[in-house]
């Protein structure tokens, strides 16, 4: 969940989907973003390999 901090920035307390580990410090994430029953799902990834196995 992306929380809003006084100084303008951001928090993100989000886990990649496919091993789970934190996203907060990940500078190579990735996010895959579909429209699914007329709803945006933006799905998180740690790393281009966790994103390739996801979606194998």
């Amino acid at each position: 969940m992306r929380t809003c901090r006084t100084d303008g920035g951001t928090t993100d307390g989000r886990d990649c989907r496919m091993c789970g580990e934190s996203l907060a410090d990940t500078p190579d994430q990735r996010v895959l973003t579909a429209v699914e029953d007329g709803t945006v799902v933006h799905r998180y990834f740690c790393s281009d390999d966790c994103l390739e196995r996801w979606s194998a």
